[in-house]
């Protein structure tokens, strides 16, 4: 360009979209390391620790001992809810389901010392001493994945923004310049600059809406079974073993967190039987105490009424 002023834009608007491709750059590594913390880290790591909950859950229930039962059912639950606060995260990256998980996990390692005081079988043992060396693994993994989210979320709707703001604002002065030299041109090329701008505002116009609804459908698809996920927690938590489990059909993530809580809420039926039964058991033999005793009473009455009468026979012979 031959203006100088409009030369100084072209260069500014230049150096801008070589700063927000650096910028791009940046949110494709974060997004990388944060996969491949996820996927090859710390989801392996909680199914683990899943998958020895339930099995030191389910070996206390054959042993009858429901109180390693309860201490462990309560670790599960903590966990798989710091499972589900984390994909709501992932999904919505908002510092309230950061932090709910981070406090599930927190409470987890307590509930666990809990588990580890209950536990009397070297299984149980191995399984309490599994989780405990993975659970702050898992934790600082999962704060490596917060940090990234969090930091791509700020790239992209802070310097981002920022920069397409800018971006937008010098190229509309280029346009402001271009259409002033176009209109001196004269009128015979004014309508095609006009059907040019048009198409260029609809095109950009339908490549957000569509963006949008991509963006809804997917933040539908992920948010929806989640939040589904979180109320039939709610629902064990209070006690409400009828409630159904969702999704357990599904082959992914959620699938497999629906079947561990649809195996969870197994568990918690059986305990519930359990304790029933051991109710029941302390009935009957209280039942079967005082029957002995009424019975020993009555002997105890007849022989008195024996002694009695002998007694009274001999002293009538006497006299």
């Amino acid at each position: 360009s031959r203006d100088p002023g409009r030369k100084a834009t072209l260069e500014k608007m230049k150096a801008l979209f070589e700063r927000y491709n650096a910028n791009f750059d940046k949110i494709m590594a974060l997004r990388a390391e944060r996969d491949r913390t996820l996927n090859e880290r710390a989801a392996p790591i909680g199914a683990a620790m899943v998958e020895q909950l339930s099995g030191a859950l389910d070996g206390a229930l054959a042993d009858g001992e429901p109180m390693v039962a309860a201490h462990a059912g309560k670790t599960l639950q903590l966990l798989l809810l710091a499972r589900v606060n984390a994909n709501r995260f992932l999904a919505t990256p908002e510092k309230r389901f950061a932090d709910a998980a981070e406090a599930n996990l927190t409470a987890a390692e307590t509930a666990l010392k809990g588990l580890a005081a209950q536990a009397r079988d070297a299984r149980t043992r191995k399984a309490v001493e599994t989780v405990a060396q993975s659970l702050p693994v898992y934790l600082a993994d999962f704060r490596v994945v917060i940090n990234a989210t969090l930091e791509v979320d700020r790239l992209v709707t802070q310097d981002a923004a920022q920069m397409g703001a800018e971006f937008a604002e010098l190229a509309a002065g280029i346009k402001e310049s271009e259409l002033k030299v176009l209109n001196e041109l004269g009128r015979s090329t004014e309508a095609t600059i006009n059907r040019q701008d048009l198409t260029s505002k609809m095109l950009s116009g339908l490549a957000v809406a569509l963006g949008l609804l991509f963006a809804v459908l997917i933040a539908r698809s992920i948010l929806r079974p989640v939040d589904a996920m979180t109320g039939v927690m709610g629902e064990l938590a209070a006690g409400n073993l009828a409630v159904d489990v969702p999704h357990a059909d599904r082959a992914d993530e959620i699938g497999t967190m629906a079947r561990a809580v649809a195996h969870f809420k197994d568990q918690l039926l059986r305990v519930r039987q359990l304790e029933a039964e051991q109710e029941e058991q302390k009935r009957r033999a209280e039942a079967d105490r005082l029957m002995a005793m009424r019975k020993m009473a009555d002997t105890f009455e007849d022989s008195v009424g024996k002694v009695i009468e002998t007694v009274t026979s001999a002293a009538t012979e006497l006299q």
